[in-house]
Parts: structure tokens; sequence; C-alpha cells
């Protein structure tokens, strides 16, 4: 969101719920645009046609989708491909 954009979701919000200060509706207009901007960062997809920069951050470290079910093993995986890359390197110097 814009400035104006953020102005304007205050002055929806003012509309809606006559009772907010200016404040309390520019404050709400702001967490809504934070809210948004955290869902598209950390939105996982379900085909990974489009990753989240989350997903693309655990692509680029060596995550591939292998049918694990938690984080932690994930995170093993990653840990173990990054180890394996840096081994790599020491065994090239």
């Amino acid at each position: 969101m814009t400035y104006n954009s953020v102005t304007k979701c205050a002055e929806e919000l003012k509309l809606d719920y006559p009772s907010l200060t200016d404040f309390d509706a520019l404050k709400l207009a702001i967490e809504i645009d934070r809210n948004e901007i955290l869902r598209g960062g950390l939105n996982v997809s379900t085909d990974n046609s489009y990753p989240s920069a989350l997903e693309g951050l655990a692509i680029a470290l060596g995550f591939r989708v292998s049918g694990y079910s938690t984080v932690v093993s994930a995170l093993e995986e990653i840990a173990n491909n990054i180890d394996n890359l840096s081994s790599s390197s020491d065994e090239a110097e």
C-alpha cells in the first residue's frame, strides 16, 4: 500500500466505524497493510509454482519437497545440504 491507499483505507474504516478516532483508523489501516505484506511474504504455495520469499530461501539452501512432515526435518535437510556444500568447498581448496 502507498500513503494514499493507507489514507483511503483509514477513511473507509471511519465510515464503517464512526466511533474510531483518526489516529485509531490510521493505525488499523497501517496494521492491515503490514498484514498484507506478511501474508504475501510468508504465504506458502501449494504447488510451488510461485514460491514465497521464505520458500525461495529454503529452495536456495537446498530444501526439496520430499514428504517431510515437520519443520525440524526440513531444517535438518537444509543443514545437511549446507554441511555438504562447505565440505565440498574445503575439498576443492
